[in-house]
């Protein structure tokens, strides 16, 4: 996380080192179930005590560790009441992480969230004077692309001055229809439960671009709707992909006259303090889905694509590809081999007072971009963020 100058803010952690970490389970979905059978998988010490949720579809992934044993509640205040818990798991759809997060930090539980932190900037504002309360360091996040081996190779080319400095990047996340048809029929598809699609989705991106700029956004614009995911394509629904990925809670059978309210593609401009740009495109109906970028600095240019799992350097002055990589997972599971990167620094983190690369402070300025730049677009306007900064550094713990 940045301040107006551009200097990072590192984070402080408690000095205890526990034994054994309990873990209570709010909203247990299929990611925080996910999530959640990592850790137990990486480290014997984390410990699924509890878990609420009146439909938990998530704990398939936590029977192999006798998880599904754990005491079962409708609700986190019964659970919060009942249980001696370590840590909260926060898998609850988006328009509750606040209330849930709050309920954690208040039963003196360190908190982990999942993406995004909360929906709105009434929340974002609230959450900071929880964070100054309560302390910052109490509260982590699943902003998991921070752990993949392919940001991490990119971070170090940034940092090994190999570009220079970074004068624009160009970036993208294209869904196949199967993954944007479940956006459709889901939960996801409402922009109240959510905070809109671009945070709910796309907030691991302009995390991990404004982390390598380092710089806050001075302006942006954006534009998009929904074109694809229309009644006027009816046609199309009987193909099979439409149906591949079954909705969840609140889900619909409608794909393309389902009463979403999100949008199915999104242009989003970022002009950065330091003068830096950012281009990003989002696209819900793409055959060949891909999660890229292209960074051009001064001296260099980085490029690689999550999905397609490559990585490229090249030297401006001779053309020469100075580093090539592609890395190694189960592309059934997880986020490009970032699940397992981020239980071993959440193991480390709990345990030994290791520092995290991302903060919940990082999630709030992230999820905050992603709020301004659906503003801008339903607006029409170029928005300037400098009054935005400023009001959140003055909040800010």
């Amino acid at each position: 996380m940045f301040d107006l100058a551009g200097n990072q803010r590192m984070n402080t952690v408690e000095k205890t080192k526990p034994q054994e970490c309990t873990i209570g389970i709010c909203g247990l979905g299929d990611r925080a179930g996910y999530v959640a059978s990592i850790l137990l998988a990486h480290d014997e010490r984390f410990r699924c005590r509890a878990y609420a949720d009146p439909s938990p579809m998530g704990l398939r992934h936590l029977r192999e560790f006798g998880a599904d044993k754990a005491a079962a509640y409708d609700n986190i205040e019964a659970m919060l009441h009942s249980e001696d818990l370590d840590l909260l798991l926060v898998g609850s759809p988006n328009h509750l992480h606040f209330r849930h997060i709050r309920a954690g930090l208040e039963a003196g539980c360190k908190v982990f969230t999942e993406k995004p932190v909360v929906i709105d900037e009434a929340q974002t504002f609230e959450l900071l004077d929880l964070l100054r309360q309560h302390g910052a360091h109490r509260v982590t996040i699943g902003l998991v692309l921070r752990y993949s081996p392919l940001y991490r190779d990119l971070r170090r080319a940034v940092e090994s001055g190999a570009l220079g400095n970074i004068v624009s990047i160009e970036a993208s996340e294209h869904l196949g229809p199967g993954h944007g048809a479940f956006f459709m029929k889901d939960w996801r598809r409402y922009e109240s439960l959510t905070g809109g699609y671009l945070l709910e989705k796309c907030v691991h991106d302009l995390d991990i671009y404004q982390s390598i700029v380092k710089s806050r956004p001075a302006r942006v614009a954006s534009f998009g709707g929904r074109r694809t995911f229309v009644p006027e394509n009816l046609n199309l629904e009987e193909a099979r992909v439409y149906r591949e990925w079954p909705g969840g809670w609140q889900a619909t059978d409608k794909v393309f006259d389902s009463d979403a309210s999100i949008v199915d593609y999104q242009t989003v401009l970022v002009e950065y303090a330091n003068g830096a740009n950012l281009c990003f495109h989002s696209n819900l109906h793409v055959p060949d889905k891909s999660r890229r970028f292209c960074v051009i600095g001064t001296k260099g240019m980085a490029e690689g694509d999550f999905e397609r799992n490559y990585f490229k350097v090249h030297d401006a002055r001779t053309g020469k590809c100075v580093k090539e990589a592609s890395y190694r997972f189960d592309r059934g599971r997880g986020h490009y081999g970032a699940e397992e990167a981020m239980a071993t620094d959440l193991s480390a983190y709990f345990f030994e007072d290791a520092p995290l690369p991302v903060s919940v402070v990082d999630g709030l300025e992230a999820g905050l971009l992603a709020m301004k730049v659906d503003e801008a677009r339903k607006s029409g306007r170029v928005l300037s963020l400098q009054d935005t900064w400023i009001r959140f550094d003055a909040a800010a713990p």
